[in-house]
């Protein structure tokens, strides 16, 4: 089964003259992709499976395609939607990102609006594509030069996860032995030790805003040890986001500048929601079985979950409004799957991908406006947790 990836769009985005990387050049024809509309993002280098891992407020998106051959051949990739002429065939060509020197993958998993991407770069790559290999954080600069991020002091391999306006990204680098530990590099590359939760040993940022603040987890040290949802200050100080201990295990996944968080939580074994933390320290659930993905500025929550329809559980994609609506967000035509959603920028973009059965490219279909949740009438049994 490959995956097909998707692009929507909400805001117009042709005067934008963010430049790309060695991209095909921007003509009189290049025009971002029309509401209602459907259209391939291209991978690179004869690959033809990918995903789309982030989108600025520019509309570019950044991610990677990739290919089987001996080994997973990952590419990172870069499709400026707005500056690029869709192909004779209406597909959004893609760019390369070159990885680090002496590496030979790479991939591409967050961009800001200036354009600066990050990600990872590595020379090897196992048939199993765990993320716990010998990768090397990387910055690219907006003309595409990589730069490596260090690992904290005694670490010796790291993933950066998201970037913000400033420059600042987050991650986590780990030693041999698989212990992470979360970092917040500076723009100057400095990295800065994002202190776990007391009694825990590792720490894991998800998102980061752009005053610096940052969200994930932090956990014990063996595996199956319960998760703790985290707010890190920019001097990397942790507060918990469940500071009553109502969930037996939390993550947060999403954080927007003013201060709203989003995540997931575990009620009981059975039984997990999607979560929003607002700035006050109250939280709202969104209702059991589901998962709350991606925030943005307007507090659009998008995410899914799964409902009980004669005795199977079916899987959804949705955006809960600001206003205190949801509107579902349906697959591809022809396929049965939800939408997993990716990323989503200001405007409520929201890039992703579906399943679907052959090599395919990608799609792009207009959303409208930004989500946010509504507080669940009931709990029902959750469905069994997503991979």
């Amino acid at each position: 089964m490959s995956r097909r990836i998707f692009r929507t769009t909400v805001t117009v985005i042709a005067a934008v003259t963010l430049a790309p990387v060695a991209a095909p050049s921007a003509s009189a024809d290049a025009a971002p992709v029309p509401a209602g509309t459907m259209v391939s993002l291209d991978g690179v280098s004869g690959t033809f499976y990918g995903d789309p891992a982030a989108i600025n407020g520019k509309g570019v998106v950044v991610g990677y395609t990739y290919a089987y051959s001996v080994e997973i051949e990952s590419h990172a990739v870069r499709w400026d939607t707005a500056n690029t002429a869709p192909t004779p065939a209406g597909s959004i060509p893609g760019t390369a990102l070159a990885p680090l020197p002496g590496d030979y993958y790479d991939e591409a998993l967050g961009i800001n609006d200036a354009g600066t991407a990050i990600g990872i770069s590595w020379q090897n790559q196992a048939e199993c594509g765990c993320y716990m290999q010998q990768k090397h954080a990387v910055r690219w600069a907006p003309d595409g030069t990589p730069t490596a991020l260090p690992p904290l002091p005694g670490d010796r391999y790291g993933r950066p996860v998201a970037i913000n306006s400033t420059g600042t990204a987050v991650g986590y680098t780990w030693t041999e032995a698989l212990q992470e530990h979360a970092v917040a590099w500076q723009p100057d590359g400095t990295a800065v030790a994002l202190q776990p939760m007391p009694g825990d040993v590792r720490s894991v940022p998800v998102a980061v805003n752009s005053s610096g603040v940052a969200v994930g987890y932090s956990t014990g040290d063996t595996f199956g040890s319960p998760k703790h949802a985290v707010l890190w200050g920019p001097d990397g100080t942790a507060t918990p986001l469940d500071a009553a201990g109502d969930y037996v295990d939390s993550k947060a996944v999403g954080i927007n500048d003013a201060g709203t968080a989003i995540g997931q939580a575990s009620i009981d074994a059975e039984t997990s929601t999607g979560v929003v933390w607002n700035p006050d320290g109250t939280a709202r659930e969104l209702g059991t079985g589901t998962h709350a993905d991606l925030i943005n500025a307007a507090g659009a929550v998008v995410g899914g979950g799964s409902d009980d329809v004669g005795g199977s559980w079916v899987g959804y994609s949705r955006r809960w409004n600001p206003d205190g609506t949801t509107t579902p967000l349906p697959g591809l035509p022809g396929s049965t799957e939800p939408v997993a959603l990716t990323a989503v920028n200001s405007g409520g973009s929201t890039v992703g991908y579906s399943s679907y059965g052959g090599p395919s490219g990608g799609t792009s279909r207009r959303c409208a406006g930004p989500p946010t949740g509504r507080s669940p009438s009931s709990r029902r049994p959750a469905p069994p947790r997503r991979c």
